[in-house]
């Protein structure tokens, strides 16, 4: 058995043990065991250490009488504050603490994706935080200080609604979603187990083109989500500086995933699908920005609204008898 072969079977014993979940009836108790299941398996596996994950809903100092959307996991660091309000079932978390907001569904389609943006849209925008520093010049005495930090990072996870849900069709749904929805919208994941894992490319300044998607829908695509996952949240490591708290993205740990790709994802599983396949799929091979080298294949085409990527993994083009 390869590696591909091992993460292949990895996502197929995820999606079975979330399937098994499906024949029960009450939905309350249907949900809890989809997210017990998804947490045990897919987040606190890979959480950087001091990190930990509790369902719940947040609150800003700028107006701590509103809480939050009930978010199905929020990712904090116990390294900077505790819940404000512990329980097993539902917690409360300042804003200050929270890295990253998860939500999970046993059947995922446009609809239910819409719905799961908005209600995490309502954590991303509290921004502004607040932390006590040290006085210069005082051993005893300390201030409040205010500052924007980046929004919580944003993640979905859940079996597709429709098994046929093609990739192309996901990828403009997201996009058309964020649109639509504007504001604090910015998702940084979606994993669609069985299908693909999609993400929302950064922009650098106000006048980019917004909410393009990239995804990978190849067999690696587990792969490509606990990378994605990891790097978010090292990027939100923090750091001391005159004792304040200060949240930054570093090169380095940005860096982690396209090292992994080109040391070890394009070496150990380089043979997924061949370019006669890949013609056939909703991929374009013969678009003009498709190009093919050793390893790779990056194809480029456009899926009725924007511009996305699949990254698959190809041997040479060569000719059949």
């Amino acid at each position: 058995m390869t590696l591909a072969d091992s993460l292949l079977h990895t996502e197929g014993a995820l999606r079975s043990a979330l399937l098994a979940k499906r024949g029960i009836c009450d939905s309350t108790g249907k949900g809890s065991e989809t997210e017990l299941t998804i947490e045990s398996q897919l987040l606190r596996p890979y959480l950087p250490k001091a990190f930990d994950c509790l369902k719940g809903a947040v609150v800003s100092s700028t107006n701590p009488a509103k809480q939050s959307s009930a978010i199905d996991r929020i990712i904090y660091d116990s390294d900077t504050a505790a819940p404000l309000i512990y329980g097993a079932a539902h917690s409360i978390f300042p804003i200050e603490c929270v890295a990253g907001v998860v939500e999970i569904t046993m059947s995922l389609d446009a609809s239910k994706l819409r719905e799961d943006i908005v209600r995490m849209s309502s954590v991303k925008e509290m921004r502004r935080r607040r932390f006590l520093v040290p006085v210069q010049g005082s051993s005893t005495r300390v201030q409040s200080i205010e500052q924007d930090a980046m929004s919580a990072r944003s993640f979905v996870i859940g079996l597709p609604d429709d098994a046929s849900w093609k990739a192309s069709t996901i990828a403009c749904a997201l996009r058309e979603i964020q649109v639509e929805v504007g504001g604090f919208t910015h998702v940084h994941g979606v994993y669609v187990i069985g299908i693909g894992f999609f993400s929302t490319l950064p922009v650098e300044a106000a006048s980019d083109n917004k909410y393009q998607i990239e995804y990978w829908s190849g067999d690696d695509r587990l792969f490509d989500f606990v990378t994605h996952f990891v790097g978010r949240f090292s990027d939100g490591l923090g750091f001391l500086q005159d004792g304040q708290r200060s949240w930054r993205a570093t090169s380095k740990v940005r860096s982690f995933r396209s090292v992994y790709h080109a040391r070890f994802g394009l070496c150990i599983l380089p043979v997924i699908r061949d370019l006669k396949a890949c013609a056939g799929s909703h991929i374009d091979a013969s678009h003009p920005q498709a190009r093919s080298c050793d390893w790779t294949v990056h194809c480029r085409s456009v899926c009725g609204c924007d511009t996305h990527r699949e990254s698959a993994r190809f041997p040479p083009a060569r000719k059949r008898a």
